[in-house]
């Protein structure tokens, strides 16, 4: 039996690094050193702070609603140091997802009590954060903001879950709660989760103190920022009802992510963007609900690390939830079609997480690892390298492709197929030229 269990750790130790190997590898694919979309109206930004030595405006100034804080910092510190090599976008990124996976990691450990090969077949749950496809929001600048979020949610989440819940405690879950805000208006979905965690476990003082602190952060946020995030409508005579499906119909698209289409420039044949987005996305977005409404309703340990555990996994489901619906409140209407960006994917991944933490609870899978056959553990592993390999499929078709793209635009290019990589607003071309000499000028992405 000793042996058996330690062939099977040395081929699931070969299974997590070629895993993490391949993440690695989707990362350095779509690593994206100049700029571009958002990029250009930050750097303007920057270049306005640098010239009026106002550091505040650049760092509070919203984005769409959103206050990206962190993302300005990094901006200003590339800028600054880097002369606009990216790098430390990456760096930050890859430590947000790192920090969350060591998090979720200790919380796993903490919650089982089982064989040393099924504690080390848990700690496969957090993988899935660094499915190939999330490497966008690592390697390319203008979605590390999500990673950010990622990071903040897992730690408050993780946080909030222990018991005792200390002042300590319950002031590091606020000040996380802000870092997530600054990250991004996707912080405002942790609100709920934080409430019901301590509403349901803890007593008056610390439900009154957890409630206030909460709603002063959000009024602050709301009252300061003159950016909260703005909720698209229908203004084109559309009936109610066909409104709130087409919101209902994002929300489980979202849900359904990475499986949804989001795009034909981010697949290796576009001839799957329609099945995708009209099947597939939606399907696999009402079986993730589905799953995730009845894991919900569920308690199935009463106490101890396990119940912990379990708490945590209902947290992040949640936080998923909420998130996916406040996408499809704002988004919704945003596009004339409902393709969900791939880079949202890395919000999906702790329900996914949170779902697996369920389910492995509730069939005693830690407990009962060792009784797993090969077979299906080795079906499986092949499985998700295959997930790993077509992501890299993916990343390879959209870098390529944004590459070429904006190697044509800095040749002078300006026609829609490549703007829609680089720029897509075409009504700002005379933006982009002075932003372009700006950039040039001050010998940045050289």
């Amino acid at each position: 039996m000793k042996a058996r269990n330690r062939s099977r750790l040395t081929g699931l130790s070969a299974f997590i690094s070629l895993y993490i190997s391949l993440f690695v590898i989707a990362v350095l694919l779509a690593f994206v050193r100049q700029p571009f979309g958002d990029m250009f109206d930050w750097l303007a930004l920057d270049f306005q702070a640098q010239d009026s030595a106002d550091a505040g405006f650049f760092l509070w100034t919203p984005h769409n609603g959103h206050h990206l804080v962190w993302t300005r910092l990094l901006t200003a510190i590339d800028v600054r140091l880097f002369h606009g090599q990216s790098w430390p976008f990456v760096v930050v990124a890859s430590a947000c997802l790192l920090a969350s996976f060591l998090l979720l990691m200790s919380a796993i450990k903490i919650g089982i009590a089982a064989n040393p090969f099924a504690k080390s077949l848990a700690l496969v749950i957090p993988l899935a954060l660094l499915v190939s496809i999330n490497s966008i929001d690592v390697a390319i600048h203008v979605n590390c903001q999500y990673a950010f979020v990622i990071f903040f949610a897992i730690a408050a989440i993780c946080t909030c879950e222990r018991d005792p819940l200390t002042y300590r405690d319950q002031i590091a879950v606020i000040l996380l709660l802000v870092g997530a805000l600054f990250g991004s208006s996707i912080g405002l979905a942790l609100v709920p989760v934080i409430l019901i965690s301590v509403w349901r476990r803890q007593g008056g003082r610390q439900r009154l103190f957890a409630f206030s602190a909460t709603v002063l952060i959000i009024a602050l946020f709301m009252t300061l920022s003159g950016g909260v995030m703005a909720i698209s409508s229908t203004s084109d005579g559309k009936l109610l009802y066909a409104d709130m499906a087409r919101r209902m119909l994002y929300f489980l698209n979202f849900c359904g992510l990475p499986w949804s289409a989001s795009s034909p420039r981010h697949l290796p044949f576009s001839g799957m963007v329609s099945l995708m987005s009209q099947a597939v996305g939606p399907l696999v977005g009402a079986l993730m609900v589905g799953l995730s409404l009845n894991a919900l309703r569920q308690r199935t340990v009463q106490s101890g690390d396990s119940a912990k555990l379990e708490r945590v996994a209902h947290s992040l489901i949640l936080f998923v939830l909420t998130v996916a619906a406040m996408a499809a409140i704002g988004r919704a209407n945003v596009l004339e079609e409902l393709a969900i960006p791939v880079r949202y994917a890395l919000l999906v991944a702790p329900l996914h997480i949170g779902l697996l933490i369920c389910f492995a609870l509730r069939t005693n899978m830690f407990n009962a690892g060792h009784r797993i056959n090969n077979k299906y553990l080795l079906v499986l592993g092949a499985l998700l390298i295959v997930q790993q390999l077509a992501g890299i499929a993916i990343i390879f078709k959209y870098s390529r492709n944004l590459d070429s793209s904006l190697a044509a635009f800095a040749a002078g290019d300006r026609s829609p197929d490549v703007m829609k990589f680089v720029y897509p607003d075409l009504g700002r071309a005379n933006f982009l030229n002075a932003i372009e000499m700006e950039i040039k000028k001050r010998g940045l992405y050289q």
